[in-house]
């Protein structure tokens, strides 16, 4: 009780715990065990087997008993440097926030798209090398970046490194895709915008090309975002979701 509600610190108290184990075992070096192989404190917690009456070896109740009452005390004195090695443990730190920390989505709240939103104009070329480029080629592009951190969001919980949780033979991995019928980016924008079953529709518009309740987001992407996904999505699924991604 002294060690935990002590204002010294924690590397001292911890110290001071070990000196107080020292000072338990130092008396127990001292302590001969009849019939044991020295006077080692290890000694007083095994119990040593002595041969039977016949000499074919110890009897059940010879072996468990305590070589000496000595014993009984350094078990005692063990409990009690235990006990002081656990309070004087710090408890594990917390990671300390800014006084005047915001969470992110706090910080940046989602807005709807504005009524006038559209698509950039991003040549199809370029869309096709966003689509089949490497890893190592995209990684650090602007669009890739954004397009993994939209799908951590609004994908992964059902479709984690490409999988499905809810059917797995729906996955985003390249044969199902297209024994689906999802092969062409046509479809995958499709079912991103508007959903499908249980997958929600992203898209402002979802709500007039599909009955309402397959739209469960409360605030819809922006067409430059659902371009983004779609591209991050096919560009993983090309390359069978191989890597951090």
């Amino acid at each position: 009780m002294f060690l935990q509600s002590s204002p010294v610190p924690s590397a001292a108290r911890r110290g001071m715990a070990l000196g107080a184990c020292a000072l338990c075992f130092l008396p127990c070096g001292f302590i001969g065990v009849p019939g044991g192989s020295g006077g080692l404190p290890g000694n007083h917690f095994l119990p040593t087997a002595r041969p039977g009456a016949d000499g074919r070896g110890a009897s059940p109740q010879s072996a468990a008993a305590p070589s000496s009452p000595a014993a009984g005390s350094a078990a005692g004195l063990a409990a009690l440097c235990l006990g002081l090695l656990l309070s004087a443990s710090p408890a594990p730190a917390e990671e300390e926030q800014p006084q005047d920390y915001v969470p992110y989505i706090l910080r940046n709240p989602p807005t709807a798209p504005p009524a006038d939103d559209k698509a950039p104009e991003i040549p199809e070329k370029e869309r096709e090398r966003r689509r089949t480029a490497p890893f190592e080629e995209v990684k650090n592009e602007d669009w890739y970046t954004y397009g993994r951190t939209v799908y951590i969001a609004k994908c992964a919980s059902c479709h984690p490194a490409g999988s499905n949780i809810i059917d797995e033979t729906k996955s985003l991995f390249p044969d199902d895709l297209e024994r689906n019928g999802y092969k062409e980016p046509a479809k995958v924008r499709e079912i991103i915008r508007y959903g499908k079953g249980k997958m929600p529709g992203f898209a402002v518009d979802c709500a007039s090309v599909v009955d309402y309740t397959q739209c469960g987001v409360l605030t819809p992407l922006d067409e430059a975002t659902l371009m983004t996904l779609e591209d991050f999505t096919l560009n993983r699924a090309n390359l069978e979701w191989r890597g951090r991604g």
